[in-house]
């Protein structure tokens, strides 16, 4: 068959944008079956929703796969629609992780798309190309969910989670321009990155995270040999001297991640790389190990300064955890990007406060210390959710793929279409104080001279100004 796969066009900076690794490894097992297979990245290549849409009708593919998040969600509705209507006999297939979760409402709210593919598709997407191609009923292909002729929404059998990662080929890098992609490394102002992935999933039930919808027995990783082959191949023929590891905890294993770092000295790769982890799975003799393989940033999931708030949000990590590893890792010379979060279940105005202490205690670790923050925001499939409409913020029935605006989201600055957190304090309530606080001028320069007292080079000297702009 002839398959087209595609982004839709994002808000991101260019210079920021990586290249889209699910989608190249679909790709990668499309063709390794012996299909035809295109990618449009349509971000990096410029183009707008109507260009975009242009495009996919031009090239007249067989089967078009889209892949969509909550932000983006009503772009690739669009697009599906229009495609739809131009291409009526085309297979529209969608994936990712808003259109798994609310697969039965995107179903009834879009009759133009026909098959949701439910969470990995590599092997889904793969026996589904197989399938029509073959002129057969796709009713028998596992992990999908799709729409019967008199409108029921069907879900086949499960597919269980790749179990072997090794066993996936490498992603189809070669269908991408990747000359065009200049995102620098965190933590860098020089290196091209190229974001790669040494396991999937997350052991973790954080309240706020749609990844808590996987369940626990999800997270698998790649043998470290395997996962450093994709690496070294990316830094040998293609040039990059950057990787950003998107595990969403790549220290979760203490054997997998030395085993990593093992590889990269083994092979004599003079690499650079950017790692997320947890507070509570590394030490300080794990984040030498990791710079001595070449890690110069790291960055921690923290949200809150306030015992009550960690505990209600299920993140399973103490204060005492918190400044020890941001101090051990500052101290190593690391860029520590601790991201937070307001408006959290349980919060009140002592809780945002002891956040932003939190915050201000960190910064003065290391001008390399970068604390960024948000307001939280409601995601389908995860505990919020759940509790958002048992306090009234979100209707029992509310429908995710249909168009709703909110106007607090929309008042400040937020995706107009994705419902904003309250529990105990308001968003004005939220943003007074954090304007009050985060923007005292007396304070701001009692802590900028604390942190130029720690500067011992000029690029920590470039760091501070960075870190404060």
């Amino acid at each position: 068959m002839n398959i087209l796969l595609s982004t839709l066009p994002e808000i991101y900076v260019s210079k920021e944008y990586l290249p889209p690794l699910g989608l190249s490894y679909v790709a990668a097992a499309l063709e390794k079956g012996g299909h035809s297979v295109n990618i449009i990245d349509s971000h990096i290549e410029g183009f707008t929703i109507e260009e975009l849409i242009k495009n996919i009708v031009h090239a007249g593919p067989d089967m078009l796969g889209l892949t969509g998040t909550c932000h983006n969600r009503f772009n690739v509705i669009r697009v599906i629609r229009e495609v739809k209507q131009a291409l009526p006999d085309i297979t529209i297939v969608a994936g990712g992780v808003h259109f798994t979760i609310t697969a039965e409402d995107a179903l009834k709210c879009v009759p133009e798309l026909d098959v949701i593919v439910i969470w990995e598709g590599e092997y889904t997407f793969l026996e589904l190309a197989d399938v029509l191609g073959n002129g057969k009923d796709f009713s028998s292909v596992k992990g999908i969910a799709y729409r019967t002729e008199d409108g029921e929404v069907v879900f086949t059998e499960p597919r269980p989670f790749i179990q072997n990662l090794d066993d996936l080929p490498m992603p189809a890098w070669h269908l991408l321009k990747l000359d065009k992609y200049q995102a620098r490394l965190e933590g860098t102002y020089d290196e091209r990155a190229i974001g790669v992935m040494s396991s999937r999933g997350c052991p973790c039930f954080c309240v706020f995270c749609s990844n808590s919808a996987w369940g626990r027995k999800s997270h698998r990783r790649r043998t470290p040999a395997n996962f450093i082959d994709e690496v070294e191949f990316l830094h040998k023929k293609y040039g990059f001297n950057g990787f950003d590891f998107w595990d969403d905890t790549l220290t979760i294993s203490k054997e997998h991640i030395y085993g990593i770092c093992e590889e990269i000295h083994k092979r004599n790769l003079r690499i650079k790389w950017y790692a997320r982890a947890r507070v509570n799975t590394v030490t300080p003799e794990m984040l030498a190990v990791m710079k001595d393989a070449g890690c110069v940033a790291i960055a921690y999931g923290i949200e809150s300064g306030s015992p009550k708030v960690l505990q209600a949000i299920k993140k399973n990590i103490t204060l005492d955890q918190i400044k020890t590893m941001v101090k051990a890792s500052a101290d190593l010379g690391l860029v520590v990007k601790n991201c937070f979060m307001f408006s959290l279940p349980e919060e009140e105005k002592e809780d945002v406060l002891m956040t932003i202490n939190l915050m201000r205690e960190l910064k003065t670790y290391s001008p390399k210390v970068i604390n960024p923050h948000g307001l939280t925001l409601i995601y389908p499939g995860t505990e919020f959710e759940r509790l958002a409409k048992q306090q009234g913020l979100l209707p029992e029935n509310f429908s995710w793929n249909t168009y709703t605006e909110f106007p607090k989201s929309r008042m400040y600055g937020l995706n107009k279409t994705i419902p904003f957190y309250e529990d105990k304090l308001t968003l004005e309530e939220v943003k007074s104080i954090l304007r009050r606080e985060l923007s005292s001028n007396k304070s701001f320069f009692r802590r900028a001279m604390k942190r130029l007292k720690r500067v011992r080079s000029l690029d920590d000297l470039a760091s501070l100004f960075r870190s404060i702009r």
